[in-house]
């Protein structure tokens, strides 16, 4: 850094990290606090923020998608309801992992409730998947051995 600026190419990539990770961390912030009225003007920051604007606008979508959900109750009924319309398979191939995988992070996080909120979400996604009703067994048993190793002794 010289007068306040980054001179090197590997500099200048170094910091776009930096502050990908920040604005991650931001929104990551604003969400729990419920601060959504400021979620607009760190978006207009991420899309105006260079290369790695795809990838910070991906991690801020994921952490809103997922605040989104926990800080309301869920409703399974909801997901029926965009199931039985002609959505993709894929789409609900994803939601089922990534309710999945959030119930994994917040067993591992001890958020309990939440983890079982997550985990029952998606064992009802299940239900409009291939091979769903094996699906649901596995992660139903999977929830319980987590829940075992992580939950309250």
């Amino acid at each position: 850094m010289e007068n306040g600026k980054v001179q090197k190419d590997d500099e200048v990539l170094r910091m776009q990290y930096f502050i990908h990770t920040l604005q991650v961390f931001e929104a990551e912030f604003l969400s729990r606090a419920k601060f959504w009225d400021q979620i607009p003007q760190l978006v207009e920051e991420i899309v105006n923020s260079g290369p790695l604007a795809l990838g910070t606008y991906e991690a801020v979508a994921d952490i809103l998608v997922r605040s989104s959900i926990t800080s309301h109750p869920f409703k399974p009924d909801c997901v029926i309801l965009s199931a039985r319309s002609p959505y993709p398979m894929d789409e609900r191939q994803w939601l089922l992992a990534t309710s999945y995988n959030t119930g994994t992070e917040c067993l591992h996080g001890a958020m309990l409730d939440e983890a079982k909120r997550w985990f029952e979400a998606s064992t009802v996604i299940c239900r409009f998947v291939p091979g769903g009703q094996d699906r649901a067994e596995k992660i139903s048993d999977t929830y319980t051995h987590l829940l075992s190793r992580y939950g309250p002794k």
